[in-house]
């Protein structure tokens, strides 16, 4: 983490579909570290994931799926419109919901 300063991208491997850990990583990276640069996902990631891992900070992708390159190609990134955690990417503002957890600063 001493290094983050020094560094313009890190790059998370998800190896397999089902490997969530660079999900945390991510997380980790944008949230408590605050890094700037750029936060790149590689390997198996499904079309899916994408709306998660956008929201997380990841904004390059390294990856061979053929659908989620088309979309991403396409400027289609899919998800839904409404989120109940937290995420290093807030959410636009819209219609307040007792069940929504609140990002404090």
């Amino acid at each position: 983490a001493e290094l983050l300063d020094q560094l313009s991208l890190v790059a998370l491997a998800f190896p397999a579909f089902s490997d969530g850990r660079s999900f945390s990583k991510g997380e980790l990276l944008r949230g408590r570290y605050h890094f700037e640069g750029a936060v790149r996902a590689t390997g198996q990631v499904l079309v899916d994931q994408l709306p998660h891992m956008l929201r997380l900070g990841f904004d390059e992708f390294e990856i061979s799926n053929a659908v989620l390159l088309k979309r991403l190609e396409e400027g289609r990134t899919g998800g839904l419109g409404l989120y109940y955690q937290p995420a290093a990417v807030p959410e636009p503002k819209g219609p307040k919901y007792s069940w929504r957890r609140v990002r404090s600063s």
